[in-house]
Protein backbone atom coordinates (compact mmCIF):
# COMPACT_ATOMS: atom_id res chain seq x y z
CA UNK A 1 0.00 0.00 0.00
CA UNK A 2 2.14 2.86 -1.31
CA UNK A 3 1.91 6.26 0.35
CA UNK A 4 0.66 9.23 -1.66
CA UNK A 5 3.98 11.06 -1.64
CA UNK A 6 2.43 14.17 -3.17
CA UNK A 7 -0.23 14.45 -0.47
CA UNK A 8 -0.10 17.62 1.70
CA UNK A 9 0.67 15.56 4.81
CA UNK A 10 4.02 14.53 3.30
CA UNK A 11 5.12 18.03 2.23
CA UNK A 12 7.29 18.32 5.36
CA UNK A 13 10.85 19.20 4.33
CA UNK A 14 12.21 16.93 7.06
CA UNK A 15 10.85 13.90 5.22
CA UNK A 16 12.42 14.84 1.87
CA UNK A 17 15.13 12.13 1.95
CA UNK A 18 12.64 9.30 2.51
CA UNK A 19 10.20 10.82 0.03
CA UNK A 20 12.85 10.81 -2.70
CA UNK A 21 14.00 7.30 -1.75
CA UNK A 22 10.46 5.93 -2.03
CA UNK A 23 9.90 7.63 -5.38
CA UNK A 24 13.16 6.16 -6.64
CA UNK A 25 12.21 2.68 -5.41
CA UNK A 26 8.87 2.93 -7.14
CA UNK A 27 10.55 3.51 -10.48
CA UNK A 28 13.24 0.87 -9.89
CA UNK A 29 16.07 3.40 -9.77
CA UNK A 30 17.41 3.00 -6.24
CA UNK A 31 17.44 1.05 -3.02
CA UNK A 32 16.68 3.10 0.10
CA UNK A 33 19.33 3.43 2.78
CA UNK A 34 18.57 3.12 6.46
CA UNK A 35 16.17 5.94 7.42
CA UNK A 36 17.27 8.74 9.66
CA UNK A 37 15.71 9.53 13.03
CA UNK A 38 12.85 11.96 12.55
CA UNK A 39 10.95 14.31 14.80
CA UNK A 40 8.13 15.01 12.35
CA UNK A 41 5.15 12.71 11.85
CA UNK A 42 5.62 12.65 8.08
CA UNK A 43 9.25 11.63 8.51
CA UNK A 44 8.38 8.81 10.93
CA UNK A 45 5.66 7.37 8.66
CA UNK A 46 7.84 7.42 5.55
CA UNK A 47 10.77 6.02 7.56
CA UNK A 48 8.49 3.08 8.44
CA UNK A 49 7.83 2.53 4.72
CA UNK A 50 11.57 2.53 4.00
CA UNK A 51 12.10 0.06 6.85
CA UNK A 52 9.44 -2.22 5.39
CA UNK A 53 11.06 -2.17 1.94
CA UNK A 54 14.46 -2.93 3.43
CA UNK A 55 12.92 -5.88 5.29
CA UNK A 56 11.68 -7.23 1.93
CA UNK A 57 15.30 -7.17 0.72
CA UNK A 58 16.41 -9.13 3.76
CA UNK A 59 18.58 -6.30 5.00
CA UNK A 60 16.84 -6.15 8.39
CA UNK A 61 14.53 -8.47 10.38
CA UNK A 62 10.88 -8.31 9.20
CA UNK A 63 9.70 -7.51 12.73
CA UNK A 64 11.54 -4.18 12.53
CA UNK A 65 9.00 -3.00 9.96
CA UNK A 66 6.08 -3.74 12.29
CA UNK A 67 7.87 -1.88 15.08
CA UNK A 68 8.53 1.14 12.83
CA UNK A 69 4.87 1.51 11.84
CA UNK A 70 3.77 1.02 15.45
CA UNK A 71 6.24 3.70 16.57
CA UNK A 72 4.89 6.15 13.98
CA UNK A 73 1.31 5.49 15.06
CA UNK A 74 2.16 5.82 18.73
CA UNK A 75 3.85 9.22 18.32
CA UNK A 76 1.28 10.64 15.85
CA UNK A 77 -1.99 8.68 16.11
CA UNK A 78 -4.04 11.41 14.38
CA UNK A 79 -1.75 11.73 11.34
CA UNK A 80 -3.66 11.71 8.05
CA UNK A 81 -2.00 8.50 6.84
CA UNK A 82 -2.59 6.52 10.05
CA UNK A 83 -5.12 4.12 8.44
CA UNK A 84 -2.57 3.06 5.83
CA UNK A 85 0.05 2.48 8.55
CA UNK A 86 -2.37 0.16 10.36
CA UNK A 87 -2.99 -1.72 7.12
CA UNK A 88 0.77 -2.08 6.66
CA UNK A 89 1.10 -3.45 10.21
CA UNK A 90 -1.54 -5.99 9.26
CA UNK A 91 0.18 -7.16 6.09
CA UNK A 92 3.65 -7.13 7.66
CA UNK A 93 2.27 -9.26 10.52
CA UNK A 94 0.70 -11.71 8.05
CA UNK A 95 4.11 -12.12 6.40
CA UNK A 96 5.47 -13.19 9.79
CA UNK A 97 2.60 -15.58 10.50
CA UNK A 98 1.26 -13.33 13.27
CA UNK A 99 -2.41 -13.71 12.37
CA UNK A 100 -3.85 -12.45 15.71
CA UNK A 101 -1.74 -9.27 15.53
CA UNK A 102 -2.75 -8.76 11.90
CA UNK A 103 -6.41 -9.28 12.82
CA UNK A 104 -6.19 -6.56 15.48
CA UNK A 105 -4.56 -4.07 13.09
CA UNK A 106 -7.11 -4.60 10.32
CA UNK A 107 -9.98 -4.49 12.84
CA UNK A 108 -8.74 -1.10 14.05
CA UNK A 109 -8.93 0.27 10.53
CA UNK A 110 -12.52 -0.94 10.19
CA UNK A 111 -13.51 0.31 13.63
CA UNK A 112 -11.63 3.63 13.84
CA UNK A 113 -11.63 4.69 10.18
CA UNK A 114 -14.84 3.24 8.68
CA UNK A 115 -14.91 5.79 5.83
CA UNK A 116 -11.23 5.43 4.93
CA UNK A 117 -10.29 4.48 1.38
CA UNK A 118 -8.43 1.54 2.94
CA UNK A 119 -11.60 -0.06 4.33
CA UNK A 120 -11.99 -2.59 1.53
CA UNK A 121 -8.40 -3.76 1.57
CA UNK A 122 -8.57 -3.95 5.38
CA UNK A 123 -11.56 -6.28 5.04
CA UNK A 124 -9.60 -8.50 2.68
CA UNK A 125 -6.59 -8.47 5.01
CA UNK A 126 -8.69 -9.27 8.04
CA UNK A 127 -10.40 -12.09 6.15
CA UNK A 128 -6.93 -13.55 5.49
CA UNK A 129 -6.04 -13.25 9.17
CA UNK A 130 -9.31 -14.89 10.25
CA UNK A 131 -8.78 -17.68 7.71
CA UNK A 132 -5.33 -18.37 9.16
CA UNK A 133 -6.94 -18.46 12.60
CA UNK A 134 -9.47 -20.98 11.22
CA UNK A 135 -12.39 -18.64 11.85
CA UNK A 136 -13.77 -19.43 8.43
CA UNK A 137 -17.36 -18.22 8.84
CA UNK A 138 -16.22 -14.76 9.98
CA UNK A 139 -13.75 -14.56 7.11
CA UNK A 140 -16.45 -15.50 4.60
CA UNK A 141 -18.81 -12.92 6.09
CA UNK A 142 -16.23 -10.16 5.68
CA UNK A 143 -15.61 -11.04 2.05
CA UNK A 144 -19.36 -11.16 1.39
CA UNK A 145 -19.72 -7.66 2.88
CA UNK A 146 -17.44 -6.10 0.26
CA UNK A 147 -19.57 -4.09 -2.13
CA UNK A 148 -18.90 -4.83 -5.77
CA UNK A 149 -17.55 -3.63 -8.08
CA UNK A 150 -14.21 -2.66 -6.57
CA UNK A 151 -11.03 -1.38 -8.16
CA UNK A 152 -9.16 -3.83 -10.37
CA UNK A 153 -6.28 -4.33 -7.91
CA UNK A 154 -8.57 -4.97 -4.94
CA UNK A 155 -10.76 -7.25 -7.06
CA UNK A 156 -7.78 -9.55 -7.56
CA UNK A 157 -7.10 -9.50 -3.81
CA UNK A 158 -10.73 -10.46 -3.13
CA UNK A 159 -10.68 -13.31 -5.66
CA UNK A 160 -7.36 -14.58 -4.30
CA UNK A 161 -8.66 -14.56 -0.74
CA UNK A 162 -11.86 -16.35 -1.79
CA UNK A 163 -9.67 -19.02 -3.36
CA UNK A 164 -7.57 -19.26 -0.19
CA UNK A 165 -10.72 -19.58 1.92
CA UNK A 166 -12.05 -22.32 -0.36
CA UNK A 167 -8.78 -24.22 0.03
CA UNK A 168 -8.73 -23.64 3.79
CA UNK A 169 -12.17 -25.21 4.15
CA UNK A 170 -11.37 -28.13 1.85
CA UNK A 171 -13.54 -26.86 -1.05
CA UNK A 172 -10.89 -27.25 -3.71
CA UNK A 173 -13.52 -27.63 -6.42
CA UNK A 174 -14.56 -24.04 -5.68
CA UNK A 175 -10.94 -22.86 -5.63
CA UNK A 176 -10.12 -24.16 -9.12
CA UNK A 177 -12.28 -21.69 -11.12
CA UNK A 178 -11.15 -18.84 -8.87
CA UNK A 179 -7.53 -19.80 -9.57
CA UNK A 180 -8.28 -19.73 -13.28
CA UNK A 181 -9.71 -16.23 -12.92
CA UNK A 182 -6.56 -15.09 -11.14
CA UNK A 183 -4.34 -16.60 -13.83
CA UNK A 184 -6.35 -14.83 -16.55
CA UNK A 185 -7.03 -11.43 -14.98
CA UNK A 186 -4.36 -10.86 -12.30
CA UNK A 187 -0.88 -11.05 -13.85
CA UNK A 188 0.90 -9.67 -10.79
CA UNK A 189 -0.25 -12.70 -8.79
CA UNK A 190 1.35 -14.96 -11.39
CA UNK A 191 4.73 -13.58 -10.34
CA UNK A 192 4.27 -15.18 -6.89
CA UNK A 193 5.42 -18.83 -6.62
CA UNK A 194 2.75 -19.52 -3.98
CA UNK A 195 0.05 -18.78 -6.57
CA UNK A 196 1.11 -21.64 -8.82
CA UNK A 197 1.76 -24.02 -5.92
CA UNK A 198 -1.68 -23.35 -4.42
CA UNK A 199 -3.34 -23.79 -7.79
CA UNK A 200 -1.54 -27.11 -8.29
CA UNK A 201 -2.66 -28.28 -4.84
CA UNK A 202 -6.30 -27.64 -5.72
CA UNK A 203 -5.98 -29.41 -9.06
CA UNK A 204 -4.49 -32.41 -7.28
CA UNK A 205 -7.27 -32.37 -4.69
CA UNK A 206 -9.99 -32.55 -7.37
CA UNK A 207 -8.22 -35.36 -9.22
CA UNK A 208 -6.78 -33.32 -12.09
CA UNK A 209 -3.26 -34.62 -11.54
CA UNK A 210 -2.23 -34.29 -15.18
CA UNK A 211 -3.22 -30.61 -15.21
CA UNK A 212 -1.32 -30.03 -11.98
CA UNK A 213 1.81 -31.61 -13.43
CA UNK A 214 1.52 -29.58 -16.64
CA UNK A 215 1.09 -26.37 -14.64
CA UNK A 216 4.16 -27.01 -12.49
CA UNK A 217 6.25 -28.12 -15.47
CA UNK A 218 5.74 -24.76 -17.20
CA UNK A 219 6.54 -22.15 -14.52
CA UNK A 220 5.68 -18.51 -15.33
CA UNK A 221 8.57 -16.62 -16.89
CA UNK A 222 7.94 -13.74 -14.46
CA UNK A 223 9.21 -15.86 -11.58
CA UNK A 224 12.79 -15.58 -10.41
CA UNK A 225 14.93 -18.62 -11.38
CA UNK A 226 14.95 -20.09 -7.86
CA UNK A 227 11.14 -20.06 -7.75
CA UNK A 228 10.95 -21.61 -11.22
CA UNK A 229 13.31 -24.37 -10.08
CA UNK A 230 11.07 -25.02 -7.05
CA UNK A 231 8.03 -25.54 -9.28
CA UNK A 232 9.97 -27.80 -11.67
CA UNK A 233 11.22 -29.89 -8.74
CA UNK A 234 7.61 -30.33 -7.57
CA UNK A 235 6.60 -31.35 -11.10
CA UNK A 236 9.43 -33.92 -11.13
CA UNK A 237 8.28 -35.32 -7.79
CA UNK A 238 4.73 -35.85 -9.06
CA UNK A 239 6.00 -37.40 -12.30
CA UNK A 240 8.23 -39.79 -10.36
CA UNK A 241 5.31 -40.82 -8.14
CA UNK A 242 3.33 -41.56 -11.32
CA UNK A 243 6.17 -43.66 -12.72
CA UNK A 244 6.85 -41.15 -15.49
CA UNK A 245 10.63 -41.07 -15.10
CA UNK A 246 11.17 -39.39 -18.46
CA UNK A 247 9.04 -36.38 -17.47
CA UNK A 248 10.69 -36.26 -14.05
CA UNK A 249 14.14 -36.20 -15.65
CA UNK A 250 13.10 -33.49 -18.12
CA UNK A 251 11.77 -31.27 -15.32
CA UNK A 252 14.90 -31.66 -13.19
CA UNK A 253 17.22 -31.03 -16.12
CA UNK A 254 15.21 -27.92 -16.97
CA UNK A 255 15.64 -26.66 -13.40
CA UNK A 256 19.37 -27.32 -13.52
CA UNK A 257 19.57 -25.15 -16.62
CA UNK A 258 18.45 -22.10 -14.63
CA UNK A 259 20.72 -19.64 -12.83
CA UNK A 260 20.40 -20.93 -9.28
CA UNK A 261 22.64 -21.15 -6.25
CA UNK A 262 24.92 -24.07 -5.36
CA UNK A 263 22.61 -25.37 -2.64
CA UNK A 264 19.56 -25.53 -4.90
CA UNK A 265 21.70 -27.07 -7.65
CA UNK A 266 23.00 -29.83 -5.37
CA UNK A 267 19.46 -30.65 -4.27
CA UNK A 268 18.31 -30.97 -7.88
CA UNK A 269 21.31 -33.12 -8.80
CA UNK A 270 20.49 -35.41 -5.88
CA UNK A 271 16.89 -35.81 -7.03
CA UNK A 272 18.10 -36.53 -10.54
CA UNK A 273 20.44 -39.20 -9.18
CA UNK A 274 17.59 -40.74 -7.18
CA UNK A 275 15.74 -41.51 -10.40
CA UNK A 276 18.41 -44.14 -11.09
CA UNK A 277 17.26 -45.93 -7.94
CA UNK A 278 14.27 -47.34 -9.82
CA UNK A 279 16.68 -49.38 -11.97
CA UNK A 280 19.75 -49.62 -9.76
CA UNK A 281 19.45 -48.57 -6.09
CA UNK A 282 23.15 -49.25 -5.58
CA UNK A 283 24.20 -46.86 -8.32
CA UNK A 284 21.81 -44.17 -7.09
CA UNK A 285 23.07 -44.47 -3.51
CA UNK A 286 26.70 -44.25 -4.65
CA UNK A 287 25.97 -41.04 -6.56
CA UNK A 288 24.07 -39.58 -3.64
CA UNK A 289 26.91 -40.43 -1.24
CA UNK A 290 29.32 -38.52 -3.47
CA UNK A 291 26.98 -35.52 -3.55
CA UNK A 292 26.69 -35.60 0.24
CA UNK A 293 30.46 -35.43 0.62
CA UNK A 294 30.60 -32.31 -1.55
CA UNK A 295 27.46 -30.67 -0.15
CA UNK A 296 27.87 -26.87 0.04
CA UNK A 297 26.07 -26.58 3.39
CA UNK A 298 24.88 -28.63 6.35
CA UNK A 299 21.27 -28.21 5.22
CA UNK A 300 22.03 -29.61 1.77
CA UNK A 301 24.00 -32.46 3.34
CA UNK A 302 21.02 -33.41 5.50
CA UNK A 303 18.73 -33.25 2.47
CA UNK A 304 20.99 -35.53 0.41
CA UNK A 305 21.33 -38.03 3.27
CA UNK A 306 17.54 -37.99 3.48
CA UNK A 307 17.32 -38.87 -0.20
CA UNK A 308 19.75 -41.75 0.41
CA UNK A 309 17.33 -42.97 3.10
CA UNK A 310 14.33 -42.64 0.79
CA UNK A 311 16.16 -44.59 -1.94
CA UNK A 312 16.82 -47.37 0.56
CA UNK A 313 13.15 -47.30 1.53
CA UNK A 314 12.12 -47.61 -2.12
CA UNK A 315 14.11 -50.84 -2.17
CA UNK A 316 12.32 -52.09 0.95
CA UNK A 317 15.37 -51.56 3.20
CA UNK A 318 13.52 -49.53 5.83
CA UNK A 319 15.76 -50.37 8.77
CA UNK A 320 18.86 -49.21 6.90
CA UNK A 321 17.04 -46.07 5.81
CA UNK A 322 16.13 -45.07 9.36
CA UNK A 323 19.66 -45.88 10.55
CA UNK A 324 21.05 -43.40 8.01
CA UNK A 325 18.72 -40.71 9.29
CA UNK A 326 19.56 -41.48 12.91
CA UNK A 327 23.15 -40.44 12.16
CA UNK A 328 21.83 -36.87 11.88
CA UNK A 329 20.15 -36.91 15.30
CA UNK A 330 21.61 -34.54 17.83
CA UNK A 331 23.27 -32.37 15.18
CA UNK A 332 22.13 -29.05 13.70
CA UNK A 333 21.64 -30.94 10.43
CA UNK A 334 19.13 -33.28 12.06
CA UNK A 335 17.11 -30.55 13.71
CA UNK A 336 15.90 -28.96 10.48
CA UNK A 337 12.66 -29.67 8.69
CA UNK A 338 14.38 -31.48 5.82
CA UNK A 339 15.63 -34.39 7.94
CA UNK A 340 12.24 -34.74 9.63
CA UNK A 341 10.48 -34.70 6.27
CA UNK A 342 12.70 -37.51 4.96
CA UNK A 343 12.13 -39.58 8.11
CA UNK A 344 8.39 -39.08 7.73
CA UNK A 345 8.61 -40.11 4.06
CA UNK A 346 10.43 -43.34 4.93
CA UNK A 347 7.93 -44.28 7.63
CA UNK A 348 4.99 -43.33 5.40
CA UNK A 349 6.36 -45.54 2.61
CA UNK A 350 6.80 -48.44 5.04
CA UNK A 351 3.30 -48.13 6.48
CA UNK A 352 1.71 -47.75 3.06
CA UNK A 353 3.39 -50.93 1.83
CA UNK A 354 2.28 -52.90 4.90
CA UNK A 355 -1.24 -51.49 4.66
CA UNK A 356 -1.51 -52.36 0.97
CA UNK A 357 -0.37 -55.89 1.80
CA UNK A 358 -3.19 -56.23 4.36
CA UNK A 359 -0.85 -56.49 7.34
CA UNK A 360 -2.39 -54.48 10.21
CA UNK A 361 -0.17 -56.21 12.75
CA UNK A 362 2.90 -55.04 10.83
CA UNK A 363 1.59 -51.47 10.73
CA UNK A 364 0.90 -51.57 14.47
CA UNK A 365 4.42 -52.87 15.10
CA UNK A 366 6.03 -50.05 13.08
CA UNK A 367 3.84 -47.55 14.90
CA UNK A 368 4.84 -48.95 18.30
CA UNK A 369 8.56 -48.59 17.48
CA UNK A 370 8.25 -45.06 16.06
CA UNK A 371 5.26 -43.78 17.96
CA UNK A 372 6.57 -40.32 18.90
CA UNK A 373 7.68 -39.48 15.38
CA UNK A 374 4.44 -40.69 13.81
CA UNK A 375 2.17 -39.00 16.34
CA UNK A 376 3.89 -35.65 15.79
CA UNK A 377 4.79 -35.69 12.09
CA UNK A 378 2.76 -38.28 10.19
CA UNK A 379 0.75 -36.98 7.25
CA UNK A 380 -3.05 -37.25 7.49
CA UNK A 381 -3.02 -40.14 4.99
CA UNK A 382 -0.46 -42.04 7.06
CA UNK A 383 -2.37 -41.33 10.27
CA UNK A 384 -5.53 -42.81 8.75
CA UNK A 385 -3.68 -45.97 7.70
CA UNK A 386 -2.24 -46.33 11.20
CA UNK A 387 -5.65 -45.79 12.81
CA UNK A 388 -7.30 -48.35 10.55
CA UNK A 389 -4.65 -50.93 11.45
CA UNK A 390 -4.86 -50.21 15.18
CA UNK A 391 -8.64 -50.58 15.08
CA UNK A 392 -8.35 -53.90 13.27
CA UNK A 393 -5.95 -55.28 15.92
CA UNK A 394 -8.27 -54.19 18.74
CA UNK A 395 -6.71 -50.88 19.81
CA UNK A 396 -9.41 -48.29 19.02
CA UNK A 397 -8.29 -45.89 21.77
CA UNK A 398 -4.81 -45.66 20.26
CA UNK A 399 -6.35 -45.21 16.80
CA UNK A 400 -8.42 -42.26 17.97
CA UNK A 401 -5.41 -40.66 19.65
CA UNK A 402 -3.36 -40.80 16.45
CA UNK A 403 -6.18 -39.32 14.39
CA UNK A 404 -6.81 -36.47 16.79
CA UNK A 405 -3.13 -35.56 17.04
CA UNK A 406 -2.72 -35.33 13.26
CA UNK A 407 -6.13 -33.85 12.39
CA UNK A 408 -5.61 -31.25 9.63
CA UNK A 409 -9.02 -29.77 10.40
CA UNK A 410 -9.95 -29.11 6.78
CA UNK A 411 -10.34 -32.61 5.36
CA UNK A 412 -13.94 -33.89 5.49
CA UNK A 413 -12.89 -37.51 4.92
CA UNK A 414 -10.44 -37.24 7.83
CA UNK A 415 -13.13 -35.69 10.03
CA UNK A 416 -15.35 -38.69 9.33
CA UNK A 417 -12.48 -41.04 10.20
CA UNK A 418 -12.18 -39.27 13.56
CA UNK A 419 -15.92 -39.65 14.11
CA UNK A 420 -15.88 -43.35 13.27
CA UNK A 421 -12.92 -43.96 15.58
CA UNK A 422 -14.67 -42.03 18.35
CA UNK A 423 -17.73 -44.24 17.97
CA UNK A 424 -15.55 -47.35 18.30
CA UNK A 425 -14.43 -46.19 21.77
CA UNK A 426 -17.93 -45.09 22.76
CA UNK A 427 -17.37 -41.32 22.51
CA UNK A 428 -20.74 -40.49 20.99
CA UNK A 429 -20.29 -36.75 21.63
CA UNK A 430 -17.14 -36.53 19.51
CA UNK A 431 -18.67 -38.69 16.79
CA UNK A 432 -21.77 -36.49 16.70
CA UNK A 433 -19.60 -33.37 16.52
CA UNK A 434 -17.79 -34.81 13.50
CA UNK A 435 -21.11 -35.33 11.69
CA UNK A 436 -22.43 -31.87 12.61
CA UNK A 437 -19.21 -30.17 11.46
CA UNK A 438 -19.99 -31.39 7.94
CA UNK A 439 -23.65 -30.37 7.93
CA UNK A 440 -23.03 -27.12 6.03
CA UNK A 441 -20.21 -28.41 3.85
CA UNK A 442 -20.60 -29.45 0.23
CA UNK A 443 -19.11 -32.94 0.13
CA UNK A 444 -17.96 -35.18 -2.71
CA UNK A 445 -20.42 -38.06 -3.29
CA UNK A 446 -18.24 -40.71 -1.64
CA UNK A 447 -17.64 -38.57 1.46
CA UNK A 448 -21.31 -37.60 1.64
CA UNK A 449 -22.27 -41.30 1.60
CA UNK A 450 -19.75 -42.00 4.38
CA UNK A 451 -21.22 -39.15 6.44
CA UNK A 452 -24.72 -40.62 5.99
CA UNK A 453 -23.47 -44.01 7.17
CA UNK A 454 -21.82 -42.50 10.26
CA UNK A 455 -25.00 -40.57 11.04
CA UNK A 456 -26.86 -43.87 10.66
CA UNK A 457 -24.57 -45.56 13.17
CA UNK A 458 -25.23 -42.75 15.64
CA UNK A 459 -28.99 -43.09 15.15
CA UNK A 460 -28.73 -46.85 15.70
CA UNK A 461 -26.67 -46.37 18.86
CA UNK A 462 -29.28 -43.89 20.05
CA UNK A 463 -32.00 -46.51 19.67
CA UNK A 464 -33.59 -45.17 16.50
CA UNK A 465 -32.69 -47.62 13.72
CA UNK A 466 -35.89 -46.72 11.87
CA UNK A 467 -34.35 -43.30 11.05
CA UNK A 468 -31.42 -44.81 9.18
CA UNK A 469 -31.52 -44.41 5.40
CA UNK A 470 -27.95 -45.43 4.60
CA UNK A 471 -27.22 -48.67 2.81
CA UNK A 472 -25.57 -51.03 5.28
CA UNK A 473 -24.55 -53.70 2.78
CA UNK A 474 -21.11 -52.15 2.20
CA UNK A 475 -20.46 -51.05 5.78
CA UNK A 476 -20.03 -53.89 8.31
CA UNK A 477 -19.86 -51.42 11.20
CA UNK A 478 -23.21 -49.86 10.27
CA UNK A 479 -24.70 -53.32 9.76
CA UNK A 480 -23.44 -54.38 13.18
CA UNK A 481 -24.89 -51.31 14.93
CA UNK A 482 -28.24 -51.64 13.13
CA UNK A 483 -28.44 -55.35 13.94
CA UNK A 484 -27.78 -54.61 17.62
CA UNK A 485 -30.38 -51.83 17.63
CA UNK A 486 -33.13 -53.92 16.01
CA UNK A 487 -32.30 -56.86 18.27
CA UNK A 488 -32.60 -54.59 21.30
CA UNK A 489 -35.89 -53.28 19.91
CA UNK A 490 -37.09 -56.89 19.60
CA UNK A 491 -36.03 -57.69 23.17
CA UNK A 492 -37.92 -54.63 24.42
CA UNK A 493 -41.04 -55.63 22.55
CA UNK A 494 -40.77 -59.21 23.77
CA UNK A 495 -40.47 -58.01 27.36
CA UNK A 496 -43.90 -56.41 27.04
CA UNK A 497 -45.30 -59.44 25.16
CA UNK A 498 -45.67 -57.44 21.93
CA UNK A 499 -44.86 -60.51 19.91
CA UNK A 500 -45.69 -59.20 16.45
CA UNK A 501 -43.50 -56.12 16.95
CA UNK A 502 -40.77 -58.32 18.39
CA UNK A 503 -40.86 -60.68 15.42
CA UNK A 504 -40.68 -57.75 12.99
CA UNK A 505 -37.69 -56.21 14.80
CA UNK A 506 -35.85 -59.54 14.96
CA UNK A 507 -36.53 -60.10 11.26
CA UNK A 508 -34.96 -56.74 10.42
CA UNK A 509 -31.98 -57.63 12.59
CA UNK A 510 -31.57 -60.98 10.83
CA UNK A 511 -31.62 -59.31 7.38
CA UNK A 512 -28.83 -56.91 8.39
CA UNK A 513 -26.76 -59.28 10.54
CA UNK A 514 -23.09 -59.11 9.43
CA UNK A 515 -22.13 -62.49 10.92
CA UNK A 516 -23.55 -65.88 11.89
CA UNK A 517 -23.55 -65.10 15.60
CA UNK A 518 -25.78 -62.06 15.26
CA UNK A 519 -27.95 -63.89 12.74
CA UNK A 520 -28.47 -66.81 15.17
CA UNK A 521 -29.51 -64.48 17.96
CA UNK A 522 -32.00 -62.71 15.70
CA UNK A 523 -33.38 -65.99 14.35
CA UNK A 524 -33.81 -67.39 17.85
CA UNK A 525 -35.74 -64.23 18.71
CA UNK A 526 -38.03 -64.75 15.71
CA UNK A 527 -38.73 -68.35 16.75
CA UNK A 528 -39.47 -67.31 20.30
CA UNK A 529 -41.79 -64.48 19.25
CA UNK A 530 -43.72 -66.59 16.74
CA UNK A 531 -44.06 -69.48 19.15
CA UNK A 532 -45.24 -67.24 21.96
CA UNK A 533 -47.76 -65.67 19.60
CA UNK A 534 -49.12 -69.11 18.75
CA UNK A 535 -47.76 -69.20 15.23
CA UNK A 536 -47.52 -72.35 13.19
CA UNK A 537 -44.63 -74.56 14.44
CA UNK A 538 -43.26 -74.62 10.91
CA UNK A 539 -42.00 -71.10 11.60
CA UNK A 540 -38.95 -72.73 13.15
CA UNK A 541 -37.82 -73.71 9.65
CA UNK A 542 -36.10 -70.33 9.68
CA UNK A 543 -33.32 -72.06 11.57
CA UNK A 544 -32.51 -74.29 8.63
CA UNK A 545 -30.18 -71.74 7.05
CA UNK A 546 -27.96 -71.69 10.11
CA UNK A 547 -25.61 -74.62 10.44
CA UNK A 548 -24.92 -74.44 14.16
CA UNK A 549 -25.34 -77.75 15.94
CA UNK A 550 -25.37 -76.31 19.44
CA UNK A 551 -28.15 -73.85 18.66
CA UNK A 552 -30.24 -76.47 16.89
CA UNK A 553 -29.87 -79.01 19.70
CA UNK A 554 -30.72 -76.40 22.30
CA UNK A 555 -33.82 -75.21 20.55
CA UNK A 556 -34.94 -78.76 19.85
CA UNK A 557 -34.51 -79.64 23.53
CA UNK A 558 -36.61 -76.65 24.57
CA UNK A 559 -39.16 -77.42 21.89
CA UNK A 560 -39.90 -80.88 23.34
CA UNK A 561 -41.42 -79.21 26.38
CA UNK A 562 -43.76 -77.05 24.26
CA UNK A 563 -46.83 -77.78 22.20
CA UNK A 564 -44.94 -77.25 18.95
CA UNK A 565 -42.17 -79.69 19.85
CA UNK A 566 -43.41 -82.43 17.52
CA UNK A 567 -42.58 -80.29 14.53
CA UNK A 568 -38.89 -80.26 15.47
CA UNK A 569 -38.49 -83.94 15.94
CA UNK A 570 -36.59 -85.75 18.68
CA UNK A 571 -33.30 -84.18 20.00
Amino acid sequence: MWPDLDAPCYADAGAAVERLALKGWGTGRMTPDAPALHTSAAGRYLAADVTYLRSLLGQIPPLDAVAAYARALRTAPTFADAPRALVMIGFASLRLGLAPEADIAFARVLGEYPTSRYTTVAKVGRAAALRQRRRFDEARGLLDSIAMPVTEGVRCEVVAERAGLARGTGHHADAVPLDETIARDCPRFTALPATTLDRADSLLAVGRRGDARALLATPPSELVPTAQATLLARAAKLAREDGDLSAARTALEGALGLRIGPGARAGLQARLARLDGVVSPGRAIATLEALAIGAPSATVYADVVGLVAETLADAGRYGEALTRLEALDGTPMGEGGAALAHRDAVLAHWIQRLSSAGDPTGVASVFARHRTMLETHASPATARRIAEALTRVGLPEAALRVLRMRDPGDDPAYTLAVGAAALEVGDVTLATDAVLRLDRVALPPAVAAARTRLAGRLAARDGHPEHVVADATSDPALARDLTAAWTARGDLAAASSSWDAAADAYARARTLAPDDGARMVATAGIVRARAAAGADPAATDALGAIDDATLRRGLALVATTRDFGAALGTP
